[in-house]
């Protein structure tokens, strides 16, 4: 055994240039081959100090045929290592295991952590991996954190964002009524002609008083997106529509002389008025819709666009801002017929027979266009959520009226002449406008039930309220010179009155709501 390390060492001095480029390394560490001579103790300070402790013994005992007269370092022990470094056959390669059968069981692979960084780093988290949520902490507390957040339009997109939403609500609103002048009066059968139908004795039949005030049928449409998981920032554009309201308040009489119908209006300050029907002097015309009719008729459209940034939010509270667009636009409009035949024989201006048509109408248009400025804010509590929104809107409205008035007369002979009407005559015919500027504040309110996380159920309540808007009440000039009257003169010029009296006033709207909203 000693001579056999004595004779490696010997060997592995007699290669001058693989010592020498080895003795530049600092520390060399060759691959052992587990079957090479004894493994353990090939690398190291145990190998130098063995080989070193034989040599001394070999020197002490006379047993040195080569002469060594120094001792081995430890980058030579290891670079002769490797290079003896040779198969032993008598060490056996060790057994893999057995294979594993179909019936036997396989262990479980290990599993490995999911990336911290899922919600942030994969937007598609929750649709490609359904367990990210679940094995991700960071997933989970986020989606925590949203659902109680109060947002109410989904979540980071770990748990599966939906930027996009929809609410779709119907309305039931009503508007500030319109108020009107006593237009349709009737007195006592036997009144005399100069008495029927003037004010204060006669009796109002339609006008001094408000209309329009029933419940109106409508609907509103909001569209949103979201530009980021976490429902801070977002847009939403919505529009909202109602027309008539239920049981709209028109009237239609009949008479062929009893009742009374008449028209009141002032000449200079003295109550008058102006027979629609009355015994041998005139009657309603048959087959027609009424002797003496009005009609009223209003609608009105609102649009909007703004953007909403949720500043704050708190155990499930959240609070934001929003500003952006606001359109209203407002419409009304109020005619007044008369169907009526002249049988007095006493009028010198038609004969008896004389078909006269007389239609008085009054049309207000009001467009608002302006910013507005407003706040947002929500609570929610487990699947219930109440939010709601104050919104000041500022900016002008453009105010139309239109008023145009005309009486068409069909004498026996079928000869058919046009005059001015009642309440519209040339003195005030015309279409005026003028722009100024008003504020439209609104209140909103919502109760919301998240019914799954897709779609929400709400109830609400609205108010809105105009500064400045035009009428068509207000429009109306009751002040008629007594010598302009259809059934007078109808061809008189222009006299003093009624006048243009482009007036405004501020009207408010209110309603509940019912809807559904659904995030995609």
């Amino acid at each position: 055994m000693k001579s056999s390390f004595i004779t490696l060492v010997v060997s592995c001095l007699l290669f001058p240039a693989a010592t020498s480029a080895l003795a530049d390394v600092d520390y060399f560490a060759p691959t052992i081959d587990p079957n090479s001579f004894a493994p353990a103790a090939l690398n190291g300070p145990l190998m130098v100090a063995k080989i070193n402790a034989d040599f001394a013994a070999s020197t002490a005992a006379g047993d040195n045929p080569h002469d060594l007269g120094t001792e081995l370092v430890d980058n030579q022990v290891q670079t002769c290592a490797a290079q003896s470094d040779a198969p032993n056959p008598s060490v056996q390669p060790p057994v893999p295991p057995p294979a594993i059968t179909d019936q036997q069981t396989r262990p479980a692979p290990a599993t490995l952590p999911a990336s911290p960084g899922c919600a942030q780093a994969n937007s598609t988290c929750a649709q490609s991996n359904l367990s990210c949520a679940q094995t991700n902490p960071t997933c989970s507390q986020t989606c925590a954190a949203c659902s109680s957040s109060g947002s109410g339009n989904g979540c980071n997109n770990c748990c599966g964002c939906q930027p996009w939403w929809v609410h779709v609500d119907y309305l039931a609103l009503w508007i500030q009524g319109n108020h009107l002048p006593p237009l349709v009066t009737t007195s006592p059968d036997g009144t005399g002609r100069s008495e029927a139908g003037v004010l204060p004795g006669a009796t109002i039949l339609y006008g001094n008083n408000y209309v329009d005030i029933g419940a109106r049928n409508g609907g509103r449409v909001t569209l949103g997106f979201w530009f980021d998981d976490e429902n801070i920032n977002g847009l939403e554009a919505s529009w909202l529509t109602v027309g008539q309201p239920t049981g709209a308040a028109n009237f239609f009489a009949n008479s062929s002389g009893s009742p009374i119908l008449a028209r009141p209006f002032t000449s200079d300050g003295v109550p008058n008025s102006q027979l629609a029907a009355y015994p041998t002097v005139v009657i309603g015309q048959p087959h027609t819709p009424g002797t003496l009719g009005v009609t009223s008729t209003s609608s009105m459209d609102f649009a909007e666009i703004a953007f909403s940034h949720v500043f704050e939010r708190d155990n499930g509270a959240q609070l934001g801002w929003i500003a952006g667009y606001r359109h209203l636009e407002f419409r009304e409009n109020l005619s007044i017929l008369e169907n009526i035949i002249s049988i007095d024989p006493a009028n010198v201006n038609f004969v008896p027979g004389t078909a006269l048509n007389v239609v008085d109408q009054f049309q207000t248009d009001n467009d608002f266009e302006g910013a507005q400025l407003g706040t947002q804010f929500s609570w929610n509590r487990n699947r219930w959520t109440l939010d709601g929104s104050t919104r000041l809107g500022f900016g002008n409205v453009h105010e139309k009226v239109n008023i145009n008035g005309m009486t068409t007369i069909t004498d026996p002979s079928g000869d058919v002449t046009q005059g001015p009407g009642l309440l519209a005559q040339p003195s005030n015919d015309g279409t005026y406008s003028r722009n100024v500027f008003a504020f439209l504040p609104e209140l909103e309110l919502n109760l919301r039930y998240r019914l799954t996380d897709q779609i929400d159920l709400s109830v609400g309540y609205t108010f809105l309220l105009i500064t400045r808007v035009a009428r068509v009440g207000d429009q109306i000039d009751t002040n008629v010179s007594s010598t302009d009257l259809p059934t007078a003169n109808p061809t008189t010029g222009i006299g003093a009155g009624p006048t243009e009296v482009l007036r405004d006033t501020s009207m408010w709207a209110q309603g509940i709501s019912g809807g559904i909203e659904l995030r995609f």
